[in-house]
């Protein structure tokens, strides 16, 4: 079983995922995708902020939860094909922009999902709401996670929007475009 999460930024995605690994099965292991970044030339303000993120979602996590850090752009194929039980990913957007080219590591995480025997909840980032990038490495980052969400949802089970803390079912679509 798998279920896609998928929301802009701060919209409470992470949450809501949280939640629903919460009502499966245990055990649970947390991918916490976006890793920590020791970017040294990053500046203080950013990295204060992303290091607070982080902080916030361990709070939150059952300590029964088994959490595992992957850096940006760290294979997680591998990662999601041993773990046994449930596994929550948290978020497909960081990890990816680690990844060089951004979709290097996409086929191989598709199939090690779709071969897992254990449920998988998948948080990812929707990035086709906002402004257009003005640059083209923003715009290949765009449509590589366009592209991986699509595939995210089409094998998913289920599959919710979240907008301002709520979820909302894409499972009721009433119009599939056939790929």
């Amino acid at each position: 079983m798998l279920t896609v999460v998928i929301g802009g930024a701060r919209s409470g995605k992470s949450e809501v995922a949280e939640a629903i690994a919460s009502r499966l099965a245990t055990p649970v292991t947390y991918l916490a995708a976006g890793g920590i970044w020791d970017d040294p030339g990053a500046e203080e303000t950013a990295a204060q902020h992303w290091q607070n993120k982080i902080d916030r979602h361990r709070q939150r996590r059952p300590r029964d939860w088994q959490t595992v850090e992957i850096r940006p752009g760290e294979p997680l194929a591998g990662i999601v094909a041993k773990t046994r039980g449930g596994i929550l990913i948290d978020s497909i957007g960081p990890w990816m922009a680690g990844c060089n080219p951004f979709d290097s590591m996409s086929v191989d995480l598709l199939g090690a999902l779709g071969e897992r025997e254990g449920w998988s909840v998948v948080v990812t980032d929707e990035v086709g709401l906002g402004v257009h990038p003005p640059t083209a490495a923003g715009i290949e980052f765009r449509d590589a996670m366009g592209e991986m969400n699509r595939s995210l949802a089409a094998m998913a089970s289920c599959c919710y929007f979240v907008v301002a803390g709520r979820a909302l079912s894409l499972d009721q679509a009433a119009f599939e475009v056939p790929r």
